[in-house]
């Protein structure tokens, strides 16, 4: 997971040059190493756009480590609520520009006024961005696809579902799925940890995850978790 989130920020074109694309920390360190190369404009556009994004993303890599530490060990995680419509704010703009290059369509569908959710925000986030990578991972190949993000409440729960339309989980990995170290992505391309995570975080925090999965015709997640008192008072 922490891979795949450096490797997604390495990605970023910042317009400097196509062979510098090694992340924003030390292409900034670059920029400020040219000296009267770069326009101070320049220099100065690239700082305000790039520094945010690296305090956000050291942020979130200090989380999952952490969450990678209490899994191992099997310690107590905080019980807080989260916004779902805050949380995919936030995964959406750090993923946009990777659906963006792989052709996937993300389409976003929110009942009005949901609850608050039981869990930190950071792990919802955690949770979310793996599934919907493991969407965009499955639809690259083709170079187009779709992803739709639904949330509704159940009674005293409220269902998040990540479905797309790509080819589907062979049938030998489905029973083993959420077992650490199983992955649907070719090999060198992801831990096998993602899915076992998400498991474990959404059960810690009395919840399920489900999926259901076709052949050529796409993959279903659904999370399911507890609801808190408090509405949210925005709707998408």
């Amino acid at each position: 997971m922490i891979e795949a989130l450096v490797h997604a920020e390495g990605r970023r074109d910042v317009g400097v040059s196509r062979d510098r694309r090694r992340g924003v920390a030390p292409l900034l360190q670059d920029l400020t190493e040219e000296g009267p190369a770069i326009k101070r404009r320049q220099l100065d556009r690239e700082l305000q756009e790039g520094l945010p994004k690296v305090a956000a993303q050291i942020r979130r890599c200090r989380s999952i480590t952490s969450r990678l530490l209490s899994f191992a060990r099997k310690s107590e995680m905080r019980m807080e609520v989260a916004d779902v419509s805050i949380a995919l704010d936030e995964i959406l703009s750090f993923l946009a520009k990777e659906a963006r290059l792989a052709g996937v369509q993300i389409h976003r569908r929110l009942r009005a006024n949901l609850p608050l959710i039981r869990i930190e925000d950071l792990q919802l986030e955690e949770v979310l961005i793996n599934l919907i990578r493991n969407g965009i991972h499955a639809l690259r190949p083709r170079g187009h696809g779709n992803i739709w993000l639904f949330a509704a409440q159940r009674g005293r729960q409220v269902i998040l579902t990540v479905k797309d339309d790509g080819p589907g989980i062979a049938k030998d990995v489905m029973d083993r799925l959420f077992d650490p170290f199983v992955s649907t992505k070719p090999v060198g391309q992801g831990t096998g940890l993602g899915l076992s995570i998400c498991y474990g975080i959404v059960k810690h925090h009395g919840g399920e995850i489900l999926v259901e999965s076709e052949a050529d015709q796409g993959t279903s997640f659904q999370i399911v978790l507890p609801a808190a008192r408090e509405p949210t008072k925005t709707s998408q």
